[in-house]
């Protein structure tokens, strides 16, 4: 396990770590709390077309078709809003589900997502955790997940059916063996197109030996996987180091634009471009155009259409957004800076980007509460989730601005405050 050391909270964030035999570990969060209690997401809130926050569901709320909801995953937003998510249901005994929700509904506002009647033999994902669903600009849903054969699979719904668009033992189109799929990697784009993390091996020999190279693969439908970029190759007269970070993926003139960061022995490096053509957009290290980089984040970079990309990293040990356009970083948002009301910011998250160019970001403020807000260049953030504390790497975003998250239990977070206060003699 490994601490998220640059978005800071009062209670711990811990990072479990999928196995895989990717280098890259893909990670999902939880809370351990001040009186050290393991904290899932208590409940989901979405934006509705008129504007308004409301309860999508909560942790106790029945399932359709039978069960209590036990815990839930990050949700996915749809073009027209709708939400697609994955839920732990306990019926007896817990099993994982994907389910949807229209927050434009009052009534029958919860189904489920997956039809049975368009899953075939052969391409049955086993749900045994949180599938990530990740949703598309044409209403489709990614994720990756096992196959009724054990193998890690690349699953895609739309229109009622479930596809298998690429396997582990599948061969890329360069001839490698795609040994395993990063687990909660896969960013999907227009035209069917979704990026990922991937091991590859020359042979299954080299397979069974575990000596495989991590990679960022391109899928588009019907063809094979291409790779973008694999451990240790060259790029620009140097080389690619051994871990990569979640890609990013939009669209520019129609064609497929990439980012994703790369870490090795010199540090990190953020790289964008088409599949075929990147380049280093910045590098940590002591001389950038945004002053001395100690960090930058191994998670999703937002990637805009124009090929700007905004991205967390950290400076003089202090958290910061950064926004890159053609080489040249901005900084969009600071640790220690206030947002509307006067609040000021003590930890940022990853940042998210609609269509429309606004940028989003999870943020901690004073009294170690989450919120979501919203960045422009007229004045300070501006707070999208009111009053509710927000759970961390759980909000989505469409093309068409409407979101989602998870939240915390606010009475049980006051209640830790309150509990930690009276412990130490600090005030909140």
């Amino acid at each position: 396990m490994a601490l998220r050391k640059p978005l800071r909270i009062l209670s711990v964030l811990l990072v479990a770590s999928v196995s895989s035999l990717c280098r890259t570990a893909t990670t999902f969060g939880f809370m351990l709390g001040l009186d050290g209690q393991v904290e899932t997401p208590y409940a989901m809130y979405a934006s509705t077309r008129d504007g308004r926050l409301v309860k999508i569901i909560a942790r106790g709320d029945r399932a359709p078709d039978g069960g209590i909801i036990s815990d839930l995953g990050a949700p996915a937003v749809l073009p027209d809003g709708v939400l697609i998510f994955g839920a732990e249901v306990n019926e007896g005994k817990s099993k994982w589900r994907i389910l949807r929700a229209d927050p434009n509904q009052q009534d029958e506002r919860i189904h489920a997502a997956l039809d049975q009647s368009g899953v075939s033999s052969d391409c049955r994902p086993m749900l045994a955790e949180d599938p990530h669903v990740i949703a598309g600009p044409e209403r489709s849903v990614v994720f990756v997940a096992k196959d009724q054969n054990g193998r890690g699979t690349l699953f895609r719904y739309a229109n009622g059916r479930v596809t298998c668009d690429v396997r582990s033992g599948d061969r890329t189109a360069e001839g490698h063996l795609i040994v395993n799929l990063g687990f909660a990697s896969e960013q999907p784009g227009d035209h069917g197109a979704v990026v990922l993390r991937a091991a590859l091996a020359t042979n299954a020999a080299q397979a069974r030996r575990y000596n495989t190279k991590s990679a960022i693969v391109l899928v588009m439908p019907g063809t094979r996987a291409s790779e973008v970029a694999v451990e240790s190759s060259p790029i620009h007269g140097s080389r690619y180091g051994k871990q990569f970070g979640l890609p990013g993926l939009s669209q520019s003139d129609g064609k497929p634009l990439v980012a994703f960061t790369s870490y090795g022995g010199k540090g990190a490096a953020l790289f964008v471009g088409r599949p075929n053509d990147l380049h280093t957009e910045i590098e940590s290290g002591p001389r950038t155009p945004a002053g001395s980089l100690s960090f930058l984040s191994d998670q999703r970079p937002s990637l805009g259409d124009d090929g700007s990309v905004a991205i967390r990293a950290a400076s003089g040990g202090r958290s910061l957004i950064l926004q890159i356009r053609a080489g040249e970083p901005s900084v969009i948002a600071r640790e220690g800076e206030e947002i509307a009301g006067g609040q000021k910011i003590t930890g940022l998250g990853d940042p998210v980007r609609s269509a429309s160019g606004r940028l989003y970001d999870e943020v901690m403020v004073e009294g170690e509460m989450g919120r979501v807000c919203s960045f422009s260049q007229a004045g300070p953030p501006s707070i999208l989730s009111g009053t509710i504390d927000v759970f961390p790497s759980s909000f989505a975003v469409n093309r068409n601005d409407q979101f989602a998250f998870l939240a915390r239990h606010t009475e049980k977070r006051t209640a830790n405050l309150v509990k930690e206060q009276t412990r130490t003699g600090t005030s909140l």
